[in-house]
């Protein structure tokens, strides 16, 4: 059996330490600020801690779990982000939203300032892609649909190479994937 190797081109993204230390340090203080805010609105009387505490024991929770992602993915070495013919494979996001296929997407763009840009992914059909996730992962999901229009997001300033350098092998390894004369190819012409 002869294996085409244009078939296995792939991009393979490390994690970047830093970045990932650097969002670890900011989910941290945001964790402590929201503790504190908790804390301090058990200080009052009246209705401010009925709104209020559970305001601050949720931000307290979502930066906590924000703080926990970095730093587990932090000492992973499993690759961050995996580009080839095949499409996109996200190992790197809150969301892990692994394998994506060109295919089976709408739409990929960058957004967000330079400091913090975001590869925006949005599958074909999202109502049907968010209904076969996980309860936490697809809540997860939904939030960031409504925020950015896009489910997955994976955060550039983790990945080790530039957001040009990724988006220039999305763009070639997309355009080889309907160059390809190849079940896959067929399918996506046929609409299938």
């Amino acid at each position: 059996m002869r294996v085409d190797p244009e078939i296995l081109n792939r991009t393979v993204v490390q994690p970047k330490r830093q970045g990932l230390a650097v969002v670890a340090a900011f989910a941290a203080v945001g964790a402590a600020f929201w503790m504190w805010i908790a804390a301090l609105s058990l200080g009052y009387g009246g209705a401010s801690h009925l709104i209020i505490l559970p305001v601050g024991l949720i931000g307290m929770a979502v930066f906590g779990w924000i703080l926990y992602w970095a730093l587990k993915r932090r000492t992973n070495d499993e690759p961050a982000l995996i580009i080839d013919e095949i499409g996109l494979y996200d190992n790197v996001s809150p969301v892990c939203a692994g394998r994506v296929k060109w295919r089976e997407m709408e739409r990929v763009w960058l957004r967000g300032p330079s400091w913090m840009q975001f590869l925006c992914v949005r599958p074909d059909e999202v109502r049907t892609y968010l209904d076969s996730q996980e309860e936490v992962k697809g809540a997860v999901m939904r939030f960031q649909n409504t925020i950015f229009d896009a489910p997955i997001l994976i955060p550039m300033s983790v990945l080790e190479l530039s957001p040009e350098d990724i988006w220039f092998h999305i763009t070639e390894s997309a355009g080889a994937a309907q160059r390809q004369d190849t079940p896959t190819h067929q399918n996506f012409v046929a609409g299938a």
